[in-house]
């Protein structure tokens, strides 16, 4: 049976969070950079972008953790696209 999107949120919602944090530890060189990204991603959001390739690979029978990187970089992009808007 096909999962459906609450239920995926609610089984990969925390992965993709510890993926963001965990992108973002890359910025430990430029702690002003980190500090603005952290704090941006902190304001919550669906995240919708990031848990569509992380769905569509469960549904498919494939491994999640193969989709994570995707998802979290989609993230992570879109959130840079609307603080570019912004400016």
């Amino acid at each position: 049976m096909t999962m459906g999107f609450e239920e995926a949120k609610a089984r990969f919602g925390q992965l993709i969070e510890q993926g963001v944090v965990t992108a973002l530890g890359s910025l430990r060189q430029t702690p002003w950079l980190m500090e603005m990204a952290t704090y941006h991603m902190r304001t919550g959001g669906k995240r919708i972008r990031a848990l569509i390739p992380l769905w569509l690979c469960d549904n498919r029978g494939g491994r999640v953790v193969d989709a994570l990187e995707l998802g979290v970089g989609l993230e992570i992009l879109h959130n840079a696209t609307l603080i570019h808007d912004d400016a």
